[in-house]
């Protein structure tokens, strides 16, 4: 995983956008369908917890038609 120094200057910056994205993809990685993924960090992903992080992410994947369902859907209805 690669964060530019157009993202920021500063290393500690770049380097708290990569743990981020790199723990949202870990999480995700068992549902994710085979496909190229470039993903681009927004200013913002400084501030906040790995939480918000994965639910965008997981969004986005889901929008794109990116993630395979769980197991658990629907079993017992």
């Amino acid at each position: 995983m690669v964060i530019s120094r157009r993202y920021s200057l500063r290393a500690v910056d770049r380097n708290r956008a990569r743990r981020l994205l790199r723990e949202a993809y870990r999480v995700l990685f068992p549902r994710l369908l085979p496909a190229w993924l470039v993903l681009i960090p927004r200013h913002g992903i400084r501030r906040v917890k790995l939480s918000p992080v994965l639910a965008e992410l997981e969004h986005l994947l889901n929008g794109l038609g990116g993630l395979r369902g769980t197991c658990g859907e629907g079993a017992g209805e």
